[in-house]
């Protein structure tokens, strides 16, 4: 198996670099292959949200660390998996990873969405296009 990288061409996909170029002539023209096909994550994405972690963390005295508002934020965006108790029945919310293994840019961006909503309505009680606002002058963009 291999990883290469591809783009959307007006005649299909096409080889996005040498690499995949390589890969792609060890195969017979004519032979299909199977792919999981994923829109990576941009390194800009993972920036922005820790510069909202961050944000998040300065502003409110209810995090003891970024790593509880990251963990807060997933949670309450419900970027987690619900654990029930054999013998209590509780429900515990795990939250879910955010690597780029785990999710492509557009499902990364419905969690961001979700994200910056929590803190706009639950944490910092400003609106969503000032903490976009912010954000963005944070991390240079």
């Amino acid at each position: 198996m291999a990883e290469i990288a591809l783009t959307r061409t007006l005649s299909g996909l096409a080889p996005a670099d040498d690499h995949a170029r390589e890969v792609l002539r060890r195969w017979q023209l004519g032979e299909t292959l199977k792919a999981d096909v994923r829109k990576p994550r941009a390194h800009r994405s993972l920036r922005r949200y820790w510069a909202l972690v961050n944000l998040v963390y300065q502003n409110s005295e209810q995090f003891k660390s970024p790593e509880a508002v990251h963990a807060y934020l997933k949670i309450r965006a419900g970027h987690c998996t619900p654990i029930v108790s054999k013998s209590t029945g509780e429900v515990f919310l795990v939250p879910d990873s955010i690597s780029y293994d785990r999710l492509d840019e557009t499902e990364f961006r419905a969690v961001w969405e979700r994200v910056v909503q929590v803190v706009a309505d639950e944490i910092l009680g400003t609106g969503v296009p000032e903490i976009e606002a912010e954000i963005a002058r944070l991390c240079g963009i």
